[in-house]
């Protein structure tokens, strides 16, 4: 529900997305899709074309989408990399040495220089250039072209994100969505009589992300059940009930959520919505272009 939340605040108003269809859409590609072998980008394909028969374009649908990715990892990793510091305060650590510490430095770092980046459009520029020089098989646009496209792709996005106040609830979304998936580790341990505390909780669930992001297997499979049991014996707990409790853990934040999204991937294509947006590109104030009204005997009018 805070991920549907967080996805209508991104897609807008003028989107014909209901509280329950973006729950329905959420389930589809973080329950249902974390399963495919190449999630999450299957998922994220599927978005688009469900957020284009509600009325966005392609291109503003997989920004909304991206930005949904944005804040939801960033959260992730700056929450597990200020969990980390602490831990090392505070505990032992598997891993010995200064690198621990190192790497949850580097990482806050890196959060708030592509944070700065992200705010310039220069970024979405050479990110565009990066692009265009990729697709090495298509012909490669101008220069100019490349940073009008950068500047539009970058105004858009700042569109959609919104003033200070917008992106601070987006954080805050995204803020009590990872807290929940925590919770459910911690819940799940106490259903098997085992009580961790806080921050071990967060550097369990820090370690099952890593492990579920590993590409071509599904969620993470017999990595997640390794790594979160291993954290938590190094701290004392029963290697046998940490076991048992990433499995309850697993089955209520992995498979419910797939039977789920395949319920609601089922009802979302029964649903009518509108026709697809044609992709028709950005004017310079970031707004997606629309065909103008033509007179008769002229074609659509060319926008500039």
């Amino acid at each position: 529900i805070l991920s549907a939340v967080r996805l209508r605040r991104l897609a807008g108003s003028q989107v014909d997305l209901s509280l329950p269809a973006a729950s329905g859409l959420e389930l589809v590609m973080n329950g249902l899709g974390v399963l495919a072998p190449a999630a999450p980008a299957e998922a994220l394909a599927y978005g688009v074309r469900q957020l284009r028969r509600r009325g966005l374009d392609k291109t503003r649908a997989a920004l909304v989408l991206g930005l949904e990715q944005w804040f939801s990892y960033r959260v992730t990793y700056l929450i597990a990399s200020l969990n980390l510091l602490v831990i090392l305060a505070r505990r032992d650590f598997p891993v010995p040495g200064p690198w621990p510490g190192v790497a949850a430095v580097l990482a806050l770092l890196l959060l708030a220089l592509t944070g700065f980046a992200a705010s310039r459009p220069t970024s979405m520029q050479h990110l565009s250039g990066a692009w265009a020089r990729a697709r090495f098989w298509v012909p490669r646009p101008s220069p100019e072209e490349r940073r009008l496209t950068g500047m539009r792709l970058h105004k858009t996005a700042m569109k959609i994100v919104g003033r200070r106040r917008d992106r601070i609830r987006l954080v805050g979304l995204s803020v009590a969505g990872h807290l929940s998936g925590v919770l459910t580790l911690v819940f799940a341990m106490r259903a098997e009589g085992l009580v961790i505390d806080p921050d071990v909780a967060l550097l369990a669930s820090a370690a099952a992300v890593i492990a579920s992001s590993i590409p071509l297997l599904p969620a993470g499979l017999g990595l997640v059940e390794a790594a979160v049991p291993a954290v938590l014996a190094w701290y004392g707990a029963p290697l046998d009930l940490a076991l048992a409790g990433v499995v309850v853990a697993r089955v209520v934040g992995t498979v419910l959520p797939a039977v789920a999204g395949a319920a609601a991937l089922w009802a979302l294509q029964l649903t009518r919505a509108r026709t697809p947006v044609p992709d028709l590109g950005l004017h310079p104030d970031g707004l997606p272009v629309d065909r103008l009204s033509t007179t008769p005997g002229q074609g659509p009018r060319s926008r500039i």
